[in-house]
């Protein structure tokens, strides 16, 4: 077990993960149904997935926003790919632990740029 890993990091990260279940499931079952329903072929063998393999299909962003449900696609899963930034940070982004990370960050930035540190006697190593 990871020395590391308290309860509270513990309880963070299962929480992180429960999330992610509950929004991931229906989203990518989604996506999966509109993808079959527009066509998408299944998985057929590795046979068919290394047939061309050398093959380099091309497609212009005119191709693949064709239809408005590709659209709709693509603009979703660039916008879900931003959306689990923020959940992560709010878990993780505020622990005693990465506050002191930043701190540090800060200070090295601080110190070497030549402003003054009042009240500080911290290291100035950004990576220790």
């Amino acid at each position: 077990m990871n020395s590391k890993l308290n309860p509270k990091s513990y309880f963070r990260l299962m929480t992180l993960v429960c999330h992610e279940m509950l929004i991931i499931i229906p989203v990518y079952a989604y996506i999966m149904v509109a993808n079959i329903r527009n066509g998408e072929t299944p998985y057929m063998s590795w046979n068919s997935i290394h047939a061309n393999i050398s093959d380099i299909d091309t497609q212009t962003f005119a191709e693949w926003t064709a239809t408005s449900l590709n659209k709709d696609l693509l603009i979703f899963t660039k916008v879900l790919n931003v959306y689990w930034i923020f959940p992560f940070f709010a878990f993780f982004g505020f622990t005693r632990e990465t506050r002191a990370h930043y701190r540090r960050a800060y200070m090295f930035v601080v110190h070497h740029l030549g402003f003054p540190a009042a009240g500080t006697t911290t290291e100035y190593a950004l990576f220790s």
